[in-house]
C-alpha cells in the first residue's frame, strides 16, 4: 500500500498474506469465519438459507464421493 499525505510525504508497507490468513498474524479459527460470513451476509440472505449453507458446509467433510457431481 502506498499513501501520499497532503505534505508529499509517502508511507509504503505491504504484508505477505491477510491477517486472517493461517499464516497471517491473526489467523482466523473457524467461529470467526462463521462470524464474518453471517456478518456479509446478513439482510441479503434469508437466515434459514444462510443456516443451510453453514449446514452444508460443516457436513462436506462426511460427504462420500458419490455425493460429488462432475
Amino acid at each position: 500500500m502506498e499513501i501520499t499525505l497532503n505534505d508529499g510525504t509517502v508511507i509504503t508497507d505491504q504484508i505477505a498474506v491477510a491477517d486472517a490468513h493461517p499464516l497471517g498474524a491473526r489467523p482466523f479459527a473457524r467461529q470467526q469465519y462463521i462470524n464474518k460470513f453471517r456478518t456479509l451476509a446478513a439482510g441479503l440472505v434469508a437466515e434459514t438459507e444462510i443456516e443451510r449453507f453453514l449446514a452444508a458446509a460443516e457436513s462436506l467433510p462426511d460427504l462420500g464421493r458419490a455425493n460429488w457431481t462432475s
